[in-house]
């Protein structure tokens, strides 16, 4: 069979859903990065805004868990003033956010997240369900 008759088994996506999927991941990174915000500020209100707008918008949730777990990491790092001295647009936002969070707390969220994230990998848990619930613990 002469290759020009052959069936295109990869074909290409049209241009309505490439940037359909450019914009869907970019909505969601926004929304991620603003539910990290909220639980930096601890408000709660906030936090379940965001996360609406992520399931809504179909995110993954290891992303989120993950950027979650990352948000408190830098928090740690500024509470510990860990953080380098040079001023970044991550320094000014994590340092304010850091006043509002004792260690402890810092702490139990972290051991929160990575618990929830063994879970979900082991299969002792679905992520979508148990995330709610993490989130809601973190306030």
């Amino acid at each position: 069979m002469p290759l020009s008759d052959q069936p295109n088994l990869f074909p290409t996506k049209s241009k309505v859903a490439s940037s359909l999927s450019k914009n869907s991941f970019s909505q969601s990174a926004k929304i991620v990065f603003a539910l990290c915000d909220a639980v930096g500020n601890k408000s709660e209100t906030l936090a379940l805004t965001n996360y609406n707008l992520f399931l809504q918008n179909r995110g993954d949730h290891f992303y989120l868990l993950n950027m979650l777990g990352r948000q408190l990491r830098l928090l740690v790092l500024a509470q510990k003033k860990a953080l380098t001295h040079e001023k970044t647009y991550t320094q000014e936002k994590m340092i304010p956010q850091a006043k509002l969070w004792t260690l402890p707390e810092l702490r139990d969220a972290f051991e929160k997240n990575v618990s929830l994230e063994e879970n979900a990998k082991s299969g002792e848990i679905d992520l979508e369900i148990g995330f709610l619930p993490f989130l809601k613990s973190l306030f």
